[in-house]
């Protein structure tokens, strides 16, 4: 009992010598790893940023189609990438990450966008063609985007599964400084050869 009392007494004594040691010890312990956790923290902030994971792959008809999810800048985008030719769709892919900014800028061309009458809308369709936007400065068909919308709406909206769109209008609201509206028949559009530039950019 004497004896354990001692080296209680003992150690006690030490903790109050090296009291001024010890505690600095601590200090450069806890500074030590909180600069790991911050590098840690801002590591994976870096390597999450631009990063890019699909979510689907899929063949609808003619068209090979692949759904991404991006990370940037702490923002979550869907991206879809849709072609023909499966070789080419990689290129497509590739091209999009050289070149993600300038890409996710596009998306910006279009306010508003949806399928309606004159009276009446029909289906609100913003996000869904802004995932498009890796075509938007280029000169593929808009045939494919019509497609998937098709496909879209029959997997997607069952309660509109009745309506035949191709009775309505295709309508667009672009960024510019008059929000000028642009309408096609969608009628019209099937088939046109008309693409996605000449939709958002061309007069």
């Amino acid at each position: 009992m004497i004896i354990t009392l001692s080296v209680l007494f003992g150690l006690m004594g030490c903790v109050f010598y090296y009291r001024r040691y010890l505690f600095l010890k601590m200090v450069l312990m806890v500074l030590f790893f909180s600069k790991y956790i911050i590098g840690l923290y801002f590591y994976i902030k870096r390597t999450r940023n631009n990063s890019m994971c699909k979510k689907e792959y899929k063949k609808l008809n003619r068209y090979f189609i692949e759904k991404y999810h991006l990370i940037s800048n702490d923002k979550d985008y869907t991206i879809m990438f849709m072609s023909s030719d499966n070789s080419k769709l990689r290129n497509h892919i590739s091209d999009f990450k050289d070149n993600i900014k300038d890409n996710l800028t596009n998306r910006d061309l279009i306010v508003h966008c949806n399928i309606s009458s004159d009276q009446d809308l029909v289906i609100e369709l913003t996000d869904i063609i802004r995932n498009f936007c890796y075509y938007f400065d280029k000169d593929y068909s808009l045939d494919m985007f019509l497609e998937y919308l098709d496909n879209y709406i029959i997997e997607n909206k069952p309660q509109m599964q009745y309506i035949n769109i191709y009775d309505y209008n295709l309508c667009v609201y672009l960024n510019d400084s008059e929000f000028t509206e642009r309408i096609f028949p969608l009628k019209k559009l099937t088939n046109s050869g008309k693409t996605f530039k000449e939709l958002l950019l061309n007069d």
